[in-house]
């Protein structure tokens, strides 16, 4: 055998006994967040995905799956601190709020005049329907200045309470929007009309 061919193939084994080191340390930290889950949420059941490494930032991360919700969200560890930190429960949080707004919209009168509809909150859901933000786009082809009434009212009818509500609109290739609260409950067209502001 050649020196040539000897230097090679040392070479070779060296790059795969690091690959494969790399790999077991990888399924190690996947090893830790599975453990992590199961700890801090013993009631529920979880897919963690592949470990990897974030340099820039300096931790090592995976995606994960609830299985009892489907509910996707991430884990990571730091490099430095070796802290475990996940977002489940905001990212579970962020699903009901959206799946409420939506499926109270969906069951109203006007769900043919809005285009898309999303909110969300820090609270915990279920805590009470309390929305920092809910965003309503209605449909180009409508009056918007009724169906924006009709939105609050769909909302004061479902018990919403909400610190900011974002309805946005198109017109004659512009761009509309009106921003409201809770607050504003029972405002008339007219008052409606006066909070319209063009951003595009």
């Amino acid at each position: 055998m050649s020196k040539k061919v000897r230097f090679s193939l040392i070479s070779i084994v060296i790059i795969l006994a690091v690959i494969l080191t790399g790999l077991i340390f990888l399924m190690g930290i996947r090893g830790e967040f599975k453990i992590y889950l199961s700890e801090n949420y013993p009631q529920s059941d979880f897919t963690v995905g592949f470990t990897k490494i974030d340099p820039i930032y300096g931790y090592f991360y995976a995606s994960v799956t609830c299985m009892d919700d489907d509910v996707i969200f991430s884990i990571s560890k730091s490099f430095n601190t070796q802290k475990i930190n996940d977002n489940f429960l905001e990212s579970k949080n962020k699903i009901q709020y959206n799946s409420k707004i939506k499926e109270i919209f969906e069951s109203s009168t006007i769900k043919n005049e809005i285009k898309a509809v999303t909110g969300g909150g820090k609270s915990l859901f279920g805590t009470g329907y309390f929305y920092d933000e809910i965003y309503v786009h209605i449909l180009d082809n409508v009056d918007a200045i009724p169906v924006a009434g009709k939105v609050l009212t769909v909302l004061k009818e479902n018990k919403i309470h909400a610190e900011t509500i974002i309805i946005t609109y198109e017109k004659e290739k512009h761009v509309y929007e009106i921003v409201l609260s809770s607050d504003d409950y029972g405002l008339t067209n007219k008052e409606i009309e006066s909070k319209v502001q063009k951003i595009k």
